[in-house]
C-alpha cells in the first residue's frame, strides 16, 4: 500500500503493461518453456479502518486535520475502487489468453478486509492498531488470527480451495 495506491495494484497493472500486455505474458511464458497456470491468484488485503462516524454524527465544526483525514480516505477509497476494477478487467485477459480448450485457465481475486471481521469487540481493536512498524506482541497475533479467520471465510477463497481439491 502507499499513500497513493493504499492496496499496491497499480503496481500488477504497470508490471504487466511493461511486460508486453496480456499477450507479452503468453510469448513469453512460450519462449521460456514454462507450463501455464491452471489458475491466477490475486489476494489483496484492505487494512483500512473504519471511518469516524462521530464527525457525521455531531452538529460542531470538525478540525481541519479531521476534514482533511476524511477527504484524503475518500479519495484513496475511489482510486482503490479504480485499481479493483483494472486488475480484475487483466486477471480475466490473461486467463482468456492463457487458455486452451485443453487447460482452460481460472483466476480468483479475493479481496479481503479487516472490516470482515465479524466479532464486534475484535473489530474495534482491529480499528484501533496503528500504522506502524512496531506493533505489540498482541496487535501481532491478533491481526494473525484475524486474518486467518477472514481468508477462510472468504466465499472466492473456499472456491480456490475447493478447486483445488476437485483436481
Amino acid at each position: 500500500g502507499g499513500i497513493t495506491d493504499n492496496l499496491g495494484l497499480r503496481t500488477v497493472s504497470d508490471t504487466l503493461a511493461a511486460s508486453g500486455g496480456t499477450e507479452g505474458v503468453r510469448e513469453k511464458a512460450f519462449e521460456r518453456g514454462d507450463k501455464l497456470p491452471r489458475h491466477i491468484v490475486v489476494i489483496i488485503v484492505n487494512a483500512a479502518t473504519a471511518s469516524d462516524a462521530a464527525m457525521d454524527e455531531s452538529n460542531k465544526n470538525p478540525s481541519a486535520s479531521r476534514v482533511v483525514s476524511a477527504v484524503t480516505s475518500l479519495q484513496l477509497t475511489r482510486y482503490d475502487e479504480t485499481s479493483i476494477l483494472m486488475v480484475k478487467e487483466n486477471l480475466r485477459s490473461i486467463a482468456q489468453v492463457l487458455s486452451t480448450p485443453e487447460q482452460p485457465v481460472s483466476t480468483h481475486f479475493i479481496d479481503v478486509s479487516i472490516q470482515d471481521e465479524e466479532k464486534p469487540d475484535i473489530l474495534e481493536f482491529l480499528n484501533n492498531v496503528p500504522t506502524s512498524f512496531s506493533l505489540s506482541d498482541d496487535q501481532v497475533d491478533q491481526l494473525i488470527e484475524s486474518g486467518r479467520a477472514i481468508l477462510r471465510n472468504n466465499p472466492e477463497f473456499k472456491n480456490l480451495v475447493q478447486d483445488l481439491n476437485t483436481r
